[in-house]
């Protein structure tokens, strides 16, 4: 079964870092 989640990152002119900060959300392997 997958589980979903929402994930909420405030980025204001910080559109260099929005890829990073995706890929290291997604790279946690510690559940909420």
């Amino acid at each position: 079964m997958s589980e979903n989640y929402i994930i909420i990152t405030p980025a204001f002119n910080e559109a260099a870092y929005i890829e990073r900060t995706i890929q290291s959300v997604l790279a946690q392997t510690h559940k909420p």
